[in-house]
């Protein structure tokens, strides 16, 4: 009778070292007694030293880390590629608050009500429901002119600073400067939609996450009615 042994080693998964340092952004001071780890795992952790250093092994399969301190914002840091220096630098708690109305792309406000409205253009809508968040100067006396729109003030005498106009994903060409032959009159491509046909209208504060610089003054999303599939009986 013969008998055969077989013997199966598991192979330990390989590790990586991440090194770096933890600083103050506003100052670039180290800081010591930031807590370091893997990303939803805390069986990696370290600490930072007295000149912000810090040094972890890590399996191969972590892609991210997490920066935590008493005092500042949490920070997620993303491991790229090869790369075995990771550094970080933390703001305080208090630039918090600051920071997340030109960052936080949530910070807007709506509008649904255009039923029974009678506007001939959307702009005096826009005043009417959205002041608070858009101002609006009308461009003269006659109706379906439309009006020059600020969300974020006027940040420039010389460029313009109107915001961008998305109507269903898409983004419109307002032609701002551009008069028509009749000294006066402008081209409003917004005169083109009827208002009873808009079915909300959001303003993003700043949309530079979404649009890139083209929405840096300020987003206007536009949407308008369209048919829903319903369940038949």
């Amino acid at each position: 009778m013969c008998i055969l042994t077989v013997t199966v080693y598991a192979q330990a998964p390989e590790n990586k070292t991440i090194t770096g340092t933890v600083s103050e952004a506003s100052t670039g001071n180290p800081l010591a007694g930031a807590r370091v780890q893997a990303y939803n795992n805390s069986r990696f952790v370290a600490m930072t030293d007295e000149e912000g250093r810090y040094s972890l092994d890590l399996p191969v399969y972590i892609n991210a880390l997490t920066v935590t301190l008493d005092g500042f914002a949490t920070q997620q840091l993303a491991l790229k590629g090869q790369s075995s220096a990771v550094d970080a630098a933390l703001y305080p708690e208090s630039f918090i608050p600051v920071l997340s109305p030109l960052t936080n792309v949530l910070n807007a406000g709506s509008a649904e009500r255009f039923d029974l409205s009678s506007a001939i253009s959307i702009e005096s809508e826009i005043q009417s429901q959205l002041g608070a968040e858009v101002r609006t100067i009308s461009r003269s006396g006659i109706p379906g002119t439309g009006a020059a729109m600020f969300i974020g003030g006027y940040n420039s005498l010389n460029v313009n600073a109107q915001p961008l106009i998305v109507l269903d994903d898409v983004i419109l060409d307002q032609q701002y400067g551009r008069e028509m032959l009749h000294e006066g009159y402008y081209n409003n491509i917004l005169s083109n939609l009827a208002v009873s046909d808009i079915e909300s209208i959001t303003v993003l504060k700043n949309g530079t996450s979404l649009y890139g610089a083209k929405g840096a003054n300020g987003v206007l999303l536009i949407k308008t009615k369209r048919n829903r599939s319903m369940v038949t009986r």
